[in-house]
């Protein structure tokens, strides 16, 4: 430990050294202990107090802090991260807002080498996972430089370091994370010039990242962070700095309790979409001529050619009213099939079609009768296109009385969904007001 003391600087030895120093420490090779003893007190007491102190709490996040109340939100959903310590909020308290209690995710030394690359434009999920890191946070004492991480001590979130460190929500991670896999199968090209969609984490970081770099140029970059700007302006949460604020807003309108709703916990999935299903009226149940013409067609191609065709329909989303009629160029096993593994509607990915084998989730045309039969009978194709709709949780849509966590879970899917990395400077100006 001692072979390198040629390194230290031995002119600066101090003489207010304490008395009674062993002979051994006036050795100019130990100088730097010399430095160190400079700082004891003069008089060490004889006898150790009969009274210790007590041992520091289990839990650092006990107790209070000046910051308590400043705002941080998640990246990907916009919802504030919970603080550990007591805070605004506490008199608030419920425990579906348990799930918001913060990580974070930073790039690891390489990443933004990797990110420059022609190789991330189209992104392997796999490969991505190496060039990212998300810090377990052990506690959480409000505002952008208020947290602790396991393994790293306390971390700040600063715009002023390369490997930018952000707040995101495990329920948000996990989600995100289930939407790249999704979207790795597209082979989508992320840079191309109109703005291609994110297929990884790391093209996700590297798109949140560029919107705290840009949160800070407005804000100031020698003012600690706020809450970090999103073109959209999250799709309706409520965007504060003061968790003080943030309280008295939800006192005054409950209805925004919806956007603390655990994404990942909706009880019933399957049972909520499947008691919407109707059997297929028999005057529905055959293309009409134009269409049949039209499915014809398409069977005399290739299968590889079928395939692209059908391709195309995934995912099936941000339909219109007019989008509700049914073709029936493909039959109504087809749209069954894709529902429960994924492929249409990604975000409903935790439906069970074993469930609805089995009888435990039925509608009311299912009822009284075999279930194998009925499946077939039933109209999966309108059940889509009713799910696929813009307005699904709006009054007349088909899931406007489903639990908050799942209408939560949609909005999250489409704040990934339309992450690019060229929105940031127009879009966010005009979108971005905070609710203070």
């Amino acid at each position: 430990m001692f072979g390198n003391a040629g390194q230290h600087n031995f002119n600066n030895v101090p003489n207010n050294l304490p008395n009674g120093l062993p002979y051994g420490m006036h050795n100019a090779h130990n100088a730097f202990l010399l430095q160190a003893a400079a700082n004891l007190p003069a008089n060490p007491p004889a006898n150790p107090p009969a009274n210790p102190p007590a041992n520091p709490p289990a839990n650092p996040g006990a107790g209070t802090s000046p910051n308590r109340n400043c705002a941080v939100i998640c990246v990907v959903c916009g919802g504030i991260c919970k603080p550990t310590v007591s805070s605004a909020l506490s008199p608030l308290a419920r425990p579906s807002r348990d799930w918001m209690h913060p990580m974070l995710i930073t790039a690891k030394p390489d990443c933004s080498q990797w990110n420059g690359g022609s190789s991330t434009d189209l992104a392997s999920h796999s490969q991505d996972n190496t060039k990212v890191e998300v810090l377990t946070v052990t506690s959480f004492r409000g505002g952008s430089s208020g947290f602790r991480a396991k393994g790293c001590g306390p971390v700040s979130i600063s715009t002023k370091i390369d490997e930018i460190v952000l707040p995101i929500h495990k329920a948000c991670f996990d989600i995100a994370n289930i939407f790249c896999k999704y979207q790795a199968q597209f082979k989508i090209d992320f840079r191309s010039a109109d703005g291609g969609e994110p297929s990884s984490i790391a093209q996700l970081y590297e798109i949140w990242a560029k919107r705290a770099i840009m949160t800070s140029a407005i804000g100031g970059r020698n003012k600690p962070l706020g809450p970090i700007m999103e073109p959209n302006g999250y799709f309706g949460t409520l965007k504060c700095d003061d968790l003080k604020v943030y309280a008295e807003r939800l006192r005054e309108d409950p209805t925004l309790c919806r956007f603390e709703a655990n994404p990942t916990k909706c009880d019933d999935v399957t049972h909520i979409i499947v008691s919407s299903l109707r059997r297929i009226p028999d005057a529905e149940a055959q293309p009409t001529p134009e269409m049949a013409h039209l499915a014809a067609r398409i069977m005399q191609l290739p299968t590889e050619l079928q395939d692209v065709i059908v391709g195309h329909i995934e995912p099936f989303d941000n339909l219109k009213p007019r989008e509700l009629v049914c073709t029936r160029i493909l039959p109504s096993s087809w749209w069954r099939q894709k529902l429960f593994t994924g492929s249409l509607i990604p975000w409903l990915f935790d439906l069970d079609l074993k469930l609805v084998l089995n009888g435990q989730c039925t509608s009311r045309s299912m009822s009284g009768r075999d279930i194998a039969s009925a499946l077939d009978d039933c109209d999966w194709e309108l059940l889509c296109r009713q799910l696929a709709q813009e307005d699904v949780f709006e009054e007349y849509g088909i899931l406007a009385t489903a639990p908050d966590g799942l209408q939560n879970r949609h909005r999250i899917w489409r704040l990934l969904s339309v992450s690019r990395l060229g929105h940031m400077m127009g879009r966010m100006m005009g979108r971005w007001d905070i609710d203070n």
